[in-house]
């Protein structure tokens, strides 16, 4: 597989005691993602069904993220999607940072080389994370480490490499 160590941990919390419990782990094999892939973000949907995860792969053309429906403490593959590489003559494409809309009709995601961001439409019937657009902030060496949307999803804003973004 891809490697042993690459895994996203789950955890309760119970605010009452104020005490995390750890629920369980998915370790990615193969059928996740391919060979070379570290995961560098997660994020929830609104609803808590489910579960964005994104990393880097070592080759072009590779899906680096990934949805996961959460049911009965588990994690199950749902789509994944890749991410629209920066410029030609890149080899591999990193991405950041994901993060759910509030509508959950839509997730956005950061990328490693020149600020680029994409916004993938959600649709839950279909299973179907399609990309609608893609920008590069920069052409520079940005990274976008974090991404977050208004409340109304009518702004993204990007925060990396000593720049913020509001668009």
């Amino acid at each position: 597989g891809g490697g042993g160590n690459m895994k996203t941990a789950v955890y309760s919390f119970n605010s009452n005691t104020e005490e995390l419990n750890f629920t369980f782990s998915r370790i990615y094999d193969d059928h996740d993602f391919a060979d070379g892939f570290s995961v560098y973000g997660v994020d929830w949907s609104p609803s808590g069904n489910y579960l964005a995860v994104c990393g880097w792969v070592d080759s072009d053309h590779c899906d680096n993220i990934c949805v996961y429906k959460f049911e009965n403490d588990e994690l199950n593959t749902l789509t994944h999607a890749p991410f629209p590489a920066p410029d030609l003559g890149y080899t591999s494409t990193y991405v950041r940072s994901v993060r759910w809309s509030p509508s959950e009709n839509y997730l956005a995601a950061g990328g490693q080389t020149k600020g680029k961001i994409a916004v993938y439409s959600f649709d839950s019937s279909t299973t179907s994370l399609l990309l609608q657009d893609s920008e590069s902030l920069s052409q520079d060496d940005y990274a976008v480490f974090s991404i977050d949307w208004f409340p109304n999803s009518e702004y993204l804003s990007t925060a990396g490499a000593l720049s913020l973004y509001v668009y």
